[in-house]
C-alpha cells in the first residue's frame, strides 16, 4: 500500500516540491494510522561482542 501510494505520487508530481509535500503527508498519515509492528520488519540484532 505504501509503495503504491508513493508510486502514484511520483507519477503525478515527479520530484517536484508538491511531490515531497504529498509524501510528507503520507508519512504522517501512515505513522498515525498503521501499527508499527505491521509496517516494519523487526529483527533482533546481536552485536557479536562478548
Amino acid at each position: 500500500m505504501i509503495k503504491r501510494e508513493i508510486k502514484q505520487a511520483f507519477e503525478k508530481y515527479a520530484h517536484t516540491p508538491p511531490y515531497w509535500e504529498y509524501v510528507r503527508k503520507l508519512a504522517i498519515r501512515f505513522w498515525a494510522e498503521l501499527d508499527r509492528k505491521e509496517i516494519f520488519d523487526i529483527k533482533e540484532v546481536t552485536s557479536g561482542i562478548d
